[in-house]
């Protein structure tokens, strides 16, 4: 089962995560969130070649350090993110 994908899969990829405080954290480049019938999804976009990916939204994990859903929000209200 997929728990997240965080990193480009497209060898050709021009180093698509060296942008990021983290190579776990997605918040930059998150484009949306989609509901399917597999639940909430993190939609987030390569900014090295544009493919989007998706891995399951886990509210109230304590082992995923990130609150996508409050980074996000406070990023489209704002324009900033966190810090």
């Amino acid at each position: 089962m997929n728990k997240g994908v965080y990193t480009c899969f497209d060898y050709k990829c021009s180093k698509p995560i060296n942008h990021r405080e983290s190579k776990y954290n997605v918040i930059e480049d998150i484009v949306g969130f989609a509901k399917s019938n597999i639940g909430i999804m993190v939609v987030w976009e390569c900014k090295g070649c544009g493919q989007k990916y998706f891995f399951h939204l886990r509210e109230n994990d304590p082992n995923n350090p990130y609150d996508y859903v409050e980074f996000y929000h406070k990023y489209k209200t704002t324009g900033k993110w966190l810090d």
